[in-house]
């Protein structure tokens, strides 16, 4: 079925023992990558941006995700059509908002999100491949208890030419995320993506696949798609490859060549 995932909601349902669920939701229209064939299933994906920064008016990052919420897309990746629906939450900037999504997670019921996407500003089109274990703003660990100090995205590079699809796309990089409330964000969500492995599973059997993407302005929107169209395809529709144990190296030591992304000097990624 479709979905909507009643996000403003949600913190109120997990207070009261109520798990959230993923369910109906209103038919969008997408201008993005828009599919000739229909889609054999419907992909369900999990969405965060972030409200405007200090002095900011605005944050497109906030901006897309409101836009996503409760419509679906007819998307386009390697001749298969995707069908796929989203649910969005925009976020305040400070350490509760990003526990938010971490938090939610162990209470989502069935059927789980297909795959999870963090927005947030600052650079042109980036996908961050790592986070480190370093809290925005006070520089302490995010995680005491033996908790690694980098984590690597869930999503898996290399099945079916993945990581080259996504380069063609927009920039890689093996940093940490800008150090302040978006790299919180991603290593506290790789975090509990991982402490869930047995219970949130993709229906392909990998961990969900989970990224931060880095952008510029509410423009980049149909680029957001475009990636998360490659990674549906590559994680469930190409042909499934054996369980991907996710690397917790430090950057610079996995397959993938870091890419420094161009940053605005006016607006330093967050």
């Amino acid at each position: 079925p479709l979905f909507v995932l009643a996000l403003p909601m949600a913190a109120a349902a997990v207070a009261a023992g109520r798990a959230p669920s993923l369910r109906g939701a209103r038919a969008g229209t997408g201008d993005a990558g828009v599919g000739t064939r229909p889609a054999a299933r419907t992909f369900r994906v999990l969405v965060t941006g972030f409200e405007a920064f200090p002095g900011w008016e605005e944050n497109p990052s906030g901006g897309i995700a409101r836009r996503l919420h409760g419509t679906c897309d007819d998307l386009e990746a390697h001749q298969a059509s995707l069908r796929v629906c989203w649910s969005a939450r925009t976020l305040p900037v400070d350490h509760n908002g990003t526990r938010w999504l971490a938090s939610i997670l162990p209470h989502l019921t069935r059927p789980s999100p297909d795959a999870v996407v963090m927005l947030g500003a600052g650079k042109e089109l980036t996908v961050e491949l790592t986070a480190r274990n370093v809290e925005a703003e006070t520089g302490r660990r995010i995680a005491d208890d033996g908790a690694p100090l980098w984590l690597e995205t869930t999503v898996d590079l290399a099945h079916h030419g993945l990581e080259a699809s996504l380069r063609r796309l927009a920039t890689l990089d093996r940093g940490d995320a800008g150090r302040y409330y978006c790299n919180e964000i991603y290593y506290r969500t790789l975090r509990q993506i991982r402490r869930m492995a047995k219970s949130v599973q993709s229906p392909a059997g990998f961990k969900v696949p989970s990224m931060f993407i880095h952008l510029m302005s509410e423009k980049d929107a149909d680029g957001v798609k475009a990636l998360v169209a490659q990674t549906l395809w590559a994680t469930y529709v190409a042909k499934p490859s054996a369980t991907r144990v996710a690397s917790e190296a430090t950057p610079g030591r996995g397959a993938t060549k870091r890419r420094s992304a161009r940053a605005v000097p006016s607006l330093a990624a967050r």
